[in-house]
């Protein structure tokens, strides 16, 4: 969704400079991407006729699935009240859709992301995309706590630094650039 803001102005203007075209997903619009024929992507939100309460609430929220394994890829969904994208996206989807081997935690991890009714998918392994002392004091400890909680294994770009997530359909595997090492990756 458009806004008004310098971030907005400053994306829209570099896509154009680079003669790229810009494709408006949604998930009444463009229920999938189609991949390959072992790979599918479902676009579980936004919805075009819902007045979403913030901004946040226009992330585009995936499901990618080869063989038995998926991600739930969330953006900066929020999950507070009737009007966010996580409440929207659960009921207007099946519950299958949301289980997931590794959740991209929604917001950063923050306060209003990851209602526990999100939670449900089940997931392994939660990432959470985070900047190392940002302002927010993302991610909150409530959001760890319910990960915590629920048994689920959480890597913080901010502890690990770059993640790199592979999945063969079967296994996944989480691996880190070790910061302190001069760049060789480990499996953890």
């Amino acid at each position: 969704v458009s806004n008004p803001s310098s971030s907005y102005s400053d994306m829209t203007s570099a896509l154009n400079a680079a003669s790229l075209r810009v494709n408006y997903l949604s998930a009444d619009r463009t229920p999938t991407i189609e991949w390959d024929e072992d790979v599918s992507i479902d676009v579980l939100s936004p919805f075009e006729d819902v007045a979403y309460q913030s901004i946040n609430d226009h992330s585009i929220i995936l499901r990618v699935s080869y063989g038995g394994t998926s991600m739930l890829l969330t953006g900066d969904a929020e999950g507070d009240g009737v009007y966010s994208a996580e409440y929207t996206a659960l009921a207007r989807n099946t519950s299958d859709k949301f289980r997931c081997t590794v959740l991209k935690v929604p917001h950063h991890g923050s306060l209003s992301s990851l209602s526990d009714a999100f939670l449900s998918a089940s997931p392994e392994y939660a990432i959470i995309s985070v900047g190392d002392g940002n302002d927010y004091g993302h991610p909150h400890q409530s959001t760890l706590n319910k990960l915590d909680n629920a048994n689920v294994r959480v890597f913080r770009t901010d502890k690990y630094g770059t993640l790199h997530i592979s999945m063969d359909g079967e296994n996944t595997t989480i691996s880190v650039m070790q910061k302190s090492s001069g760049g060789f990756f480990a499996n953890i």
